[in-house]
């Protein structure tokens, strides 16, 4: 039986072009303290990510507990090893019993044996009450519940990364004590590193490192004889000196090579150790069936409860999905729903019969004269479209529009009311003179299309009602100043419309497009970032059990937020729509988890928050604007509708559209293909996912 529990040979790695381990080797022996000591950014984290299957060498050899990290039953990642990472990695809104808690379900260990290892631990290192949450705890305190996290399961190997940083002596003295305890009473092999250099004259055995080599590795009182030092501090002081004056070029310690040429131990081929070891460190099975290796009902329960407490404990979080979901259906509504009003139309009226040429109150009609139509025509245009404001003359009121002072002028000469009752006398022979003089003159500011819609309908509209109201009165079919179209009542949607009903569709989709994405990239992220994806990562959980375990939780968020959707939107709000809002909602899901998987797929692609959230409201934007929601995608560039149609927003919404204006269902082939779309979307995003978390380090 091997008596070393860690052994590295020829360590090689690197990142970019910088190395980060230099053929460094390495021996840890069974039920030992091994110290490893060296200033920050010497490798030494990296080495003990190598030795707990977090990382693989680029080459090189490492076998921990007789077998390479990563191989199926080696139990590192797993239960076999506790890992204390530089950071806290601790869920900060838990308290110190829920982090226990978790930790602990996912090595299923039973709550009797969880309650005991908690009470036992809290006592030995100090901890206040385990019911206080971890960010009431001070920063001393807090590493204490990291490193009782790291011990709870009794782990075979513990690997602790400056576990006794800005604690108390005494409490370090403790911290030492018990870990010496454990080591030679219960066999356990503990690796752990510290800035306190002295602090390691405790430890069975120490490593100097330096520059990614390993410069000497020995008792620490075999290495104060052979330098001649009174301290380890003097020791890496004068090793440091040789290794930069270059006086020792074979620095790194080469008694493991004579070691295995003498068959004293045997390590696996180096061909062999690539394959079987595991980039994210979880695989509880060869590499090519990591994605889909089984998935454990504890670590699951576990990553849940996990999930639930963290998720359902992040206030800002949570109104942030909800809140902002039922804000944005009220804004929508609110701010879109409406047509423009109080709009200043300049006014030259010089068919008055006043002094003043201003209308004198409504006009009125009766017998077979006509008084004064203009100001009859400036009366149907009153209400709550237009603000009439008078000018002297045509060039002051163009002026006016000119100044964006008014959205439009209209000017109605001398002879309008003359000029006007010729047109309808005369039919098609009225001379030109009347058709002129009987005009309206308007001039439009077209700066914003909406508003400038807005004034040309209503004046057609105006026009159109004051020509019948005034043929009425003489007599004549009031539809003769209709133009010679008619027009029905719509087969879909309203006659009346407005941006809401335009875009309520778009927006409802990219909602909860970008909810989901929210969701997933901000948590997904921020575990990554605090240390507490490669945490569970080394407890034994794989990429795909985290993923899997909060697809679960925001899955259900999705559809609860989907809910409140519909009811803010079509019972709440009434937005337009004819169709089954059980179908609308059935949409709101399947888009939101579309936006969950595309998250997941930034959250893994992306090194820390900024560049995640960069990169999802970059990618949201082209989306937004390409996928029909402020302009039809039949008025894009031919290049860019092919573009668009491809685009996970652009079909869905024409499909939720057809719904909510038509009354479509899923046997409209419209509507199917937006469903299915958003399918095949979620499919090429889940392999996405898969593929990183194959390829990339997470």
């Amino acid at each position: 039986m091997d008596p070393r529990a860690v052994v590295v040979r020829r360590g090689y790695k690197s990142y970019g072009n910088t190395p980060v381990l230099a053929d460094l080797n390495m021996a840890v022996s069974k039920g030992s303290i091994y110290g490893l000591l060296g200033a920050s950014g010497c490798g030494k984290t990296t080495l003990l990510s190598c030795v707990v299957g977090r990382r693989r060498l680029d080459s090189g050899q490492v076998t921990v507990l007789g077998v390479a990290p990563g191989t199926s039953g080696s139990g590192v990642p797993g239960r076999r090893v506790g890992y204390m990472p530089q950071e806290i990695s601790l869920y900060c809104n838990f308290t110190i019993k829920e982090n226990v808690i978790y930790f602990g379900k996912l090595f299923d260990m039973k709550n009797k044996e969880l309650k005991e290892k908690l009470k036992f631990l809290v006592q030995l290192f100090d901890l206040p009450d385990s019911n206080t949450r971890v960010n009431n705890l001070s920063g001393g305190q807090q590493r204490r519940v990291s490193l009782v996290v790291a011990m709870v399961h009794d782990p075979d190997l513990l690997v602790l990364d400056e576990p006794t940083v800005g604690m108390d002596p005494m409490l370090r003295l403790t911290i030492w004590e018990y870990l010496m305890e454990i080591s030679r009473a219960r066999g356990k092999t503990i690796i752990i590193t510290t800035h306190y250099i002295e602090e390691a004259r405790q430890a069975d055995t120490v490593g100097l490192m330096r520059n990614g080599y390993l410069l000497e590795e020995t008792s620490p009182l075999d290495l104060l004889d052979k330098y001649g030092c009174e301290s380890l501090e003097e020791v890496f002081l004068l090793l440091s000196t040789r290794q930069d004056e270059k006086l020792d070029p074979s620095l790194s310690i080469n008694v493991h090579e004579e070691e295995s040429a003498s068959g004293i131990y045997e390590l696996e081929t180096l061909g062999q150790n690539k394959t079987n070891s595991s980039e994210d460190g979880a695989c509880r099975g060869p590499r090519k069936k990591c994605i889909f290796s089984e998935v454990s009902t504890a670590k699951i329960v576990a990553l849940l409860y996990r999930n639930v407490l963290s998720i359902g404990r992040d206030t800002m979080l949570m109104l942030f999905f909800f809140g902002q979901s039922m804000l944005m259906v009220g804004s929508f509504y609110l701010a879109l729903s409406g047509n423009p009003s109080d709009l200043a139309l300049a006014v030259v009226n010089h068919d008055a019969t006043s002094p003043s040429r201003l209308c004198q109150g409504p006009r009125a009609l009766g017998g077979c004269n006509f008084t004064d139509l203009s100001c009859l025509f400036l009366d149907h245009i009153g209400g709550p479209v237009f603000r009439k404001e008078f000018y002297d003359s045509p060039e002051e009121a163009q002026r006016a529009v000119g100044q964006g002072k008014a959205w439009g002028a209209v000017y109605l000469g001398e002879n309008f009311t003359q000029a006007f009752e010729e047109r309808i006398q005369g039919g098609i022979r009225v001379a030109d003179d009347a058709v002129e003089q009987g005009s309206i003159f308007t001039w439009l500011d077209m700066s914003d299309d909406i508003i400038s819609w807005a004034v040309k309908d209503e004046l057609y509209t105006k026009y159109r009602d004051f020509s019948r109201q005034v043929l009425a009165s003489r007599g004549f079919n009031p539809k003769y100043g209709d133009l010679p179209m008619k027009i029905f009542e719509p087969v879909f949607g309203k006659s009346k419309v407005d941006f809401l009903y335009a875009a309520s569709p778009g927006l409802l989709i990219f909602l909860n497009f970008f909810l989901g994405v929210s969701l997933s990239v901000w948590t997904v992220v921020l575990e990554r970032v605090q240390g507490l994806l490669t945490r569970n990562i080394v407890s034994g959980v794989t990429t795909f059990e985290i993923m899997l375990s909060y697809f679960v939780c925001m899955f259900v968020m999705i559809c609860m937020q989907a809910g409140l959707i519909v009811v803010f939107a079509f019972l709440l709000f009434h937005y337009y729509n004819v169709g089954s809002l059980a179908l609308i909602s059935l949409f709101l899901i399947a888009q939101g988890t579309c936006g969950l998987l595309y998250g997941f797929v930034i959250s893994t692609c992306c090194n820390n928050e900024g560049i995640a959230i960069y990169s999802a409201t970059g990618s949201l934007c082209p989306l937004f604007v390409f996928g029909g929601i402020i302009w039809p995608v039949e008025g894009m560039n031919r290049y860019l509708y092919y573009l668009s149609m491809v685009m996970p927003l652009t079909l869905p919404i024409r499909a939720l559209r057809w719904i909510m204006v038509r009354g479509w269902t899923l046997r409209n082939t419209e509507v199917l293909v937006g469903f299915l779309t958003m399918f095949c979307w979620m499919a090429v995003f889940s392999v996405a996912c898969m593929v990183v978390f194959r390829f990339k380090k997470l």
